[in-house]
């Protein structure tokens, strides 16, 4: 009795101080924001780096200097893409990491528990060493990465729910069982493949890279992530 009374007191506490910690999560987030664009390989200093994001917001004369050459270019074209789209990145791994806690019931949740990542890796691989999805052009293995985990997710859901109603552990066991065959699938595939760049490339796909970055990716990333955290931020019962 102590200790609900102990949890429902945590709870109010939590639900009071939460304007506040998002308020300075938000601060942080735009400080993270400025200190990121001043890293890199150019040598820019910090006063350059704001000037080129200042006039191309707001676009003071006193700034016009900034709004092209090759410092506007490092900084609004290279840098600022690339912390914007980790910015999208890393939204949907939360909100993702906190949608899969709730429905496996489990705070250690992650994608690999679904078959998620697995069934992603297997289509990456597909399409790198065996060129599927090729007539998509330069997003194929993006593509045909997103298909395999969705693949995966209908097929652990599928398995979830047979034999009766889905349950949290039910969930989890399809989706190691799942995991598993497609990561042997994966291996097999770069093993049969005999391409060294291949191989290279997939596990440079696995790892992630923000390098190719640019604003419309960027900026499309991030509304699809707002648009999803809306959808489950309204499903949270």
């Amino acid at each position: 009795m102590k200790k609900s009374k102990h949890l429902k007191k945590e709870d109010t506490l939590l639900k009071n101080l939460a304007p506040l910690i998002m308020v300075i999560l938000l601060v942080l987030l735009l400080f993270s924001i400025l200190l990121a664009i001043t890293f890199g390989n150019a040598d820019i200093s910090l006063s350059d780096a704001y000037r080129v994001v200042i006039g191309k917001l707001f676009h003071p004369a006193s700034l016009s200097d900034y709004l092209e050459g090759p410092i506007h270019d490092v900084i609004w074209l290279i840098r600022c893409p690339r912390v914007i789209l980790a910015i999208g990145v890393g939204m949907g791994l939360s909100v993702c990491g906190a949608v899969m806690q709730a429905i496996v019931k489990n705070p250690l949740a992650d994608p690999y528990v679904l078959g998620i990542s697995s069934g992603a890796s297997l289509g990456a691989t597909l399409a790198i060493i065996f060129g599927v999805g090729a007539v998509l052009g330069a997003k194929s293995v993006g593509f045909v990465a997103f298909l395999g985990a969705m693949g995966t997710s209908f097929l652990v859901l599928f398995l979830a729910e047979m034999r009766g109603p889905s349950s949290a552990g039910k969930l989890i066991l399809a989706g190691m069982a799942v995991s598993s065959i497609a990561s042997a699938f994966s291996s097999f595939a770069l093993y049969i493949g005999h391409n060294a760049n291949a191989t290279q490339e997939v596990m440079f796909f696995t790892m992630g890279s923000l390098a190719s970055a640019d604003w419309s990716t960027a900026i499309f990333i991030v509304v699809i992530m707002l648009v999803g955290t809306i959808f489950f931020w309204s499903q949270y019962r």
